[in-house]
C-alpha cells in the first residue's frame, strides 16, 4: 500500500492506518505527491463508487454481531467526504472543499466543479482528486466493476501545469510490488473497447479557460495509462451539453513522439499524397543535415521556404534540431537584407541542405515546448516589427481553434489562398491540420478558377482565405460553380464586408467565418456576420474567443488577456471598441490613426466609415500625405452607382466635389482630404493588409507616367481618368517654351495599360487610324477609353476630354500573343 506515514502524527497513524480504504489511500498519497508543501488550496474529491465498500463491511459486521460496536474512525470514513477532511486534517489547511460522485460522469463533473472554480478566483489554486475502487461484489450488476482500482490528482494553477498521477491496485497489491512478468497480456484488467495500447507519455487537453493544461500519466504498464486516457475523453465528452468544449488535438512539441500510420497523408499534392512516411523521413534528413559540422553553428535561421510541404518539414527540422527561426513576411533579397542581423543563416532549399551535409543519424525527433520562433511583420505603419513567441503559443491557439471548430477539421483538406509564413496562414493552413491529424493542400489558390478546381477535386475541404480575395472572386466567377462547397471558409486579415458576407452565405448556406488578432496576440476574436443578422442580433459584433478576457481601456482601447499571449498580463491593442453587456465587443477603428491636422483631431477610420456609407462608396482607405504641409488622401472603390456617376460626368471633379460636401457635414472643412483617387480594388498585401506603401503610392508622382486620378475596367472595356503633370520628364525640350507631351508617350501608355487590363496584349505588330487631335499640355487632366476586340487581336483608343478628342487609334497585337 502507499506509504502514507508522511500525513499524521505516529501515535494516531496506526489508528487511521488500520481504517482507511485502498483508494482513499490512494488518493491521499497522489494528491499529495501534486500539491506543493503549506500552499493552500481548495479540494474537489470525486469517486465513482465512493467508501461503498467501507459501508458494506461495516454492514456486514452489524448483521453478523448487532452488539459489536461500530469503529467512530470506520464509521466517519465511510462517508464520501471523508477523504477531503482527511487531507485537510494532514495538511492543516481550511480552505473550501467539495466531494462528488455522478456515476459514469464523476469525474467529468469533478473537472468541470474545478475549473468552474478556478475561473471564478485564478489567483487560489484547485486540486482534482479522483479514487475509485470496484463496490463489493454482494452487489448485483453495476456498470465499470471490472475497472481496476487507482487514483489520480491534478494541480490546477497559473504558475503550474496540472500533474495526473495513477496507482494501480490488484489483489492489494500495489503495482509498484508487481513486475511486468506477472501481469501477463491475457490478464483481463479491464476493457479498452478498441482503444490502442500506445504508450503516451502525455495528453494535452484545452480546457475552454485562461490556461491550457498538461496531464502526465505515470506508471509502468500502458494498459493502466489507456485506461486513464478513455477515462478522461469519456468524462469530457460525456458530461458536456456542448461536446464542441473539449477537443483533442496532438501538441506540436509531440507530433513526431507518437507513433503515427505511415500512410497518413499530410499533404496533398495534385493528384499525389504525401503521407506521414515521407514527411518524417524528408524532416529526419534536414535534421540530419542540421546537424552536419558545417550546419551545427548556425544557431539562427531564417525560414524562406515557399512550398508549403517543404516549409514544414524545414520547420519542424529546425525545431527539433534547437535552432531559433525566424519567419520574414517577404523572402525577397532586398527584404531579407535589413534583417541580416536576426539570422546566421537562410534555409530556402531543402535539397541545397542535403546535399551540403548529411550529418549523423536522426533519433526520435524531440521538440521542446518552449522553442523560440520570431515572426517579422510590416507592422500598421510599413516598418519591419519583430514579435517573438514560443512553439507554446502557437499550441495555446491550436487548442483554442480546435474548441472552437474541431467537429468541422474532420476528414477535410484544408485549402487556402493565403501565403503560410504569416501566422494566420501558419496557424490555419499548416500547424492546425497537422495537429488534427487532417492534410493540407500544397497548392496556394491565388485565383477563383484554382479554388473551383481544387474544390472538385479533393470534395471535402475547409477553405483559408482573406477579405481582399473574398471580397474579389464574385465578380470573377459564379459562386455556384464552387462544388462542392468547403465545409467553412475562413477569413482574416481584416473585416469582412456585411456585403460580401451575404453573397456567401446566399450561395453556401453559411457566411465565412471571420477571425480577428494580430500577430502578437494571436486570435482574439470571431464573428459570422449573417448568422447574427438572422437572429436579429448586431451584425458586426466579435465574440471573444474561448479563455479570453476583454475589457476597455480609459481611452477606449482594447485590452486582453489570453492563452496565446506568453503571460496572464492585460494586453493593449490599438483598436477601439465598444464592448457590449454580453461581452461581445464592436470594433471602432484604430486609435493609432487618430492625427492632428491644422490643430484639428481627426480619426481617419471614422472619416473612411462615414464615406463607406455614401451610396458611390464601395470601399476607402485614408492616408495622411506629406508635403509642404500634411493633407490627406482618399483611395476609393466605387459601387455599380458610384461608377456610372463617374462615367456619365464631365470628369472626377464632380464626385469628388459631391463627396467633399457629403463628408462637410459630419467633419471640418480644414480635414477633408484634398486628394482623390479611384481604384479597381485598395492595395491588399498576400495577408489581406492594407498596405502602406502601396497606398501611398498611389498618390505619388512619377517622372514617367501620368497620375491615375480614376479607373475602371469590364471585361473588354476600360476608363482611365490620367492627369499629366508639369514635372514629367517627356516635357523637357519637347518643345522649349511650349512643352506638349509627345505622341508617342501617348501610344507607350496605351500599350501599358492595354497589358495591364487586357490579359496580357503582348507582340506589338502595327498601329492603325493613328491621329493626334489636340495638343496635351502640362497640366491637363483627360480621360483614357480602351476597347479590346479579341477575336481582332487589336485594342481601339481614344483620349479625351468631354466632347474634345487629343488623340485616337488602333494597336494591332499578333494573334499568337494575345491570350
Amino acid at each position: 500500500m502507499p506509504d502514507l506515514a508522511w500525513s499524521l502524527p505516529v501515535a494516531r497513524w496506526s489508528a487511521w492506518n488500520a481504517e482507511t480504504s485502498a483508494a482513499l489511500d490512494m488518493g491521499l498519497k497522489v494528491a499529495n505527491d501534486c500539491a506543493p508543501v503549506g500552499q493552500p488550496v481548495r479540494v474537489i474529491f470525486a469517486s465513482r463508487h465512493g467508501e461503498s465498500r467501507r459501508t458494506t463491511e461495516l454492514l456486514k459486521a452489524q448483521a453478523q454481531d448487532p452488539m459489536q460496536p461500530l469503529s467512530p474512525n470506520a464509521f466517519s470514513l465511510s462517508v464520501l467526504n471523508a477523504a477531503a477532511g482527511v487531507f485537510s486534517m494532514m495538511r492543516g489547511d481550511h480552505s473550501n472543499a467539495t466531494a462528488l460522485a455522478a456515476g459514469s460522469e464523476t469525474l467529468g463533473y469533478a473537472l468541470l466543479e474545478a475549473f468552474a472554480q478556478y475561473a471564478s478566483d485564478p489567483q487560489a489554486p484547485v486540486l482534482v482528486i479522483y479514487a475509485d475502487e470496484p463496490p463489493d461484489p454482494i452487489y448485483a450488476s453495476v456498470d465499470d466493476t471490472d475497472a481496476p482500482s487507482g487514483a489520480l490528482a491534478l494541480w490546477i494553477a497559473d504558475d503550474a501545469p496540472g500533474v495526473l498521477e495513477c496507482r494501480l491496485l490488484i489483489d492489494a497489491l500495489n503495482l509498484e510490488d508487481l513486475t511486468l512478468a506477472d501481469i501477463g497480456d491475457d490478464t483481463p484488467l479491464f476493457d479498452t473497447d478498441g482503444i490502442g495500447l500506445d504508450s503516451i507519455d502525455a495528453l494535452e487537453i484545452g480546457i475552454a479557460l485562461r490556461k491550457k493544461y498538461q496531464l502526465q500519466i505515470e506508471t509502468t504498464d500502458s494498459r493502466m495509462r489507456e485506461h486513464f486516457r478513455s477515462l478522461l475523453l469519456d468524462a469530457l465528452a460525456g458530461v458536456s451539453q456542448r461536446p464542441t468544449l473539449f477537443r483533442m488535438t496532438t501538441p506540436l512539441h509531440l507530433l513526431f513522439s507518437n507513433d503515427c500510420v505511415a500512410t497518413r497523408p499530410v499533404c496533398i499534392d495534385g493528384d499525389h499524397i504525401l503521407d506521414w512516411r515521407f514527411f518524417t523521413e524528408r524532416t529526419c534528413a534536414a535534421v540530419r543535415a542540421l546537424g552536419s559540422e558545417r550546419h551545427r553553428r548556425s544557431a539562427r535561421w531564417a525560414l524562406c521556404l515557399s512550398d508549403p510541404f517543404e516549409f514544414a518539414c524545414g520547420l519542424f527540422a529546425l525545431l527539433a534540431a534547437g535552432k531559433q527561426i525566424v519567419l520574414p513576411s517577404n523572402h525577397k533579397p532586398a527584404a531579407l537584407l535589413p534583417l541580416a542581423g536576426l539570422y546566421d543563416s537562410v534555409l530556402d532549399d531543402l535539397d541545397s541542405l542535403f546535399a551540403n551535409g548529411a550529418g549523423g543519424p536522426c533519433a526520435k525527433l524531440r521538440i521542446d515546448p518552449r522553442a523560440p520562433l520570431s515572426l517579422v511583420t510590416s507592422g500598421s505603419s510599413g516598418v519591419p516589427k519583430v514579435i517573438h513567441k514560443t512553439l507554446a503559443q502557437f499550441e495555446a491557439e491550436i487548442h483554442t481553434l480546435a474548441t472552437l471548430w474541431g467537429t468541422v477539421m474532420r476528414d477535410v483538406t484544408v485549402v487556402a489562398s493565403v501565403p503560410h509564413h504569416h501566422i494566420y496562414g501558419l496557424l490555419f493552413r499548416l500547424l492546425w491540420p497537422l495537429a488534427a491529424g487532417q492534410p493540407f493542400d500544397r497548392m496556394t489558390c491565388v485565383e477563383p478558377a484554382d479554388v473551383r478546381a481544387r474544390l472538385a477535386a479533393l470534395q471535402n475541404t475547409v477553405l483559408v482565405s482573406s477579405p481582399a480575395q473574398l471580397t474579389r472572386w464574385p465578380s470573377l466567377i459564379n459562386l455556384a460553380q464552387l462544388t462542392p462547397p468547403p465545409g467553412l471558409i475562413f477569413s482574416s486579415g481584416g473585416p469582412l464586408p456585411t456585403e460580401t458576407a451575404a453573397i456567401y452565405a446566399q450561395a453556401f448556406g453559411a457566411a465565412p467565418i471571420e477571425v480577428y488578432g494580430s500577430t502578437e496576440t494571436g486570435g482574439i476574436a470571431w464573428r459570422c456576420q449573417p448568422q447574427a443578422m438572422h437572429q436579429n442580433e448586431v451584425s458586426d459584433a466579435w465574440t471573444p474567443m474561448p479563455a479570453i478576457d476583454v475589457r476597455c481601456d480609459t481611452d477606449g482601447a482594447l485590452q486582453l488577456r489570453s492563452p496565446h499571449l506568453p503571460d496572464d498580463q492585460w494586453w493593449r491593442m490599438e483598436d477601439a471598441v465598444q464592448i457590449k453587456v454580453d461581452g461581445r465587443f464592436r470594433l471602432r477603428g484604430r486609435l493609432d490613426r487618430i492625427i492632428k491636422l491644422e490643430e484639428k483631431r481627426v480619426s481617419l477610420p471614422e472619416l473612411e466609415h462615414v464615406l463607406m456609407r455614401h451610396p458611390w462608396v464601395k470601399q476607402a482607405a485614408v492616408a495622411p500625405l506629406n508635403g509642404a504641409r500634411m493633407t490627406l488622401g482618399a483611395l476609393l472603390t466605387l459601387t455599380e452607382e458610384g461608377i456610372q456617376a463617374w462615367r456619365s460626368a464631365a470628369s472626377r471633379r464632380f464626385i469628388t466635389q459631391a463627396l467633399r460636401r457629403y463628408l462637410a457635414e459630419y467633419f471640418d472643412g480644414v480635414v477633408l482630404p484634398r486628394h482623390w483617387r479611384f481604384c479597381m480594388q485598395l492595395p491588399f498585401d498576400e495577408r489581406g493588409k492594407l498596405s502602406v506603401t502601396q497606398l501611398a503610392a498611389r498618390f505619388a508622382t512619377h517622372p514617367l507616367q501620368p497620375e491615375v486620378l480614376a479607373e475602371w475596367c469590364d471585361g473588354n472595356t476600360a476608363l482611365l481618368e490620367l492627369h499629366v503633370p508639369a514635372t514629367l520628364s517627356h516635357f523637357s525640350g519637347h518643345f522649349p517654351g511650349l512643352p506638349i507631351l509627345p505622341g508617342v508617350v501617348q501610344i507607350d501608355w496605351v500599350v501599358r495599360y492595354a497589358a495591364h487590363y487586357f490579359a496580357r496584349c503582348n507582340g506589338f505588330q502595327t498601329l492603325e487610324q493613328i491621329k493626334f487631335l489636340s495638343m496635351v499640355r502640362p497640366g491637363t487632366t483627360l480621360r483614357l477609353a480602351l476597347a479590346h476586340d479579341p477575336e481582332r487581336a487589336r485594342i481601339t483608343f481614344r483620349y479625351y476630354v468631354g466632347e474634345r478628342d487629343y488623340a485616337t487609334g488602333r494597336i494591332v497585337y499578333s494573334k499568337s500573343a494575345v491570350v
